[in-house]
């Protein structure tokens, strides 16, 4: 709290919260608290600053948590999953503590909480043992899911750990897996994107600037869009994308969130008056 005051004060306009194991922030404190619980009273604290999670376990998705995504506007309509596998084998032998049913439960849950939410998932390719049929079952469960984008991972040993003691599939068949499923999650891209052009969007101004003079800008469901360059890093903006410039969303209809609250605020004030 004292370190996001302290970002608050310096005018950051949004703050990441991350972790090896996000959700199970708590568990080992005294008293016993939960990621709901801190995220709850920092959404309060904080009313104006825009607050975004990292990674989740997708059984970590509860009602208490998505009823913060539906009632609180400043944390960011965003959430990153962490899927791995559609198949309930491969998830058993990754030690993983959930279902592929759980998964796809959980996004159409997200979803229903917070329509618009930008969804992501991280995907390993080519675990060991990993049959034709249990790929398949990733990419059934991926194409039914209302998914943003991937983040694919092909399958590496790291010493010390089970997998490392399981065989390892070809090389060759791990980067084809990898390779199709970095496709799917392109299309999954594109697709989310598109469905923003024509759509106002509230989106914090990154850098660096472009060589093209163009400025990157981050909306809340983590689609980044270019806006033109008399903006200024860390400006929180209203726009609206309308097409694409070099395979990036693009908007030059941009406004100051700053500027439409004071209007808004005026004529609240100026309808009162009449």
């Amino acid at each position: 709290m004292r370190e996001i005051a302290a970002l608050r004060d310096r005018g950051v306009p949004e703050v990441v919260l991350s972790g090896v194991h996000l959700g199970a922030y708590g568990r080992d404190l005294a008293p016993r608290t939960c990621l709901t619980d801190l995220l709850s009273s920092l959404l309060e604290r904080f009313p104006d600053l825009k607050v975004r999670l990292g990674s989740l376990h997708p059984d970590e998705l509860g009602a208490p948590l998505l009823d913060l995504y539906a009632g609180r506007p400043n944390l960011q309509p965003y959430l990153h999953l962490s899927l791995q596998s559609g198949a309930d084998a491969v998830l058993r032998r990754m030690r993983r503590p959930y279902a592929a049913a759980a998964v796809v439960g959980a996004i159409g849950a997200a979803v229903a909480a917070r329509p618009g939410i930008g969804i992501g998932a991280d995907v390993i390719a080519g675990f060991p043992g990993e049959t034709d049929a249990e790929f398949q079952a990733t990419l059934d469960l991926i194409a039914a899911a209302p998914l943003a984008y991937l983040h694919v991972f092909p399958f590496s040993s790291r010493p010390g750990t089970p997998a490392a003691a399981m065989t390892p599939l070809p090389a060759a068949v791990v980067r084809e897996r990898a390779a199709r499923l970095a496709g799917v999650g392109r299309d999954l891209q594109r697709r989310f994107e598109d469905d923003l052009i024509g759509v106002w969007q509230e989106a914090v101004v990154e850098s660096p600037r472009r060589p093209d003079g163009w400025l990157p800008a981050t909306t809340g469901n983590f689609a980044t869009v270019l806006v033109p360059g008399d903006r200024e890093p860390g400006d929180r903006v209203l726009l609206r994308p309308e097409g694409r410039r070099g395979g990036l969303l693009h908007a030059t209809a941009v406004r100051s969130v700053d500027a439409v609250r004071s209007e808004e605020a005026a004529a609240v004030v100026g309808g009162g008056d009449r």
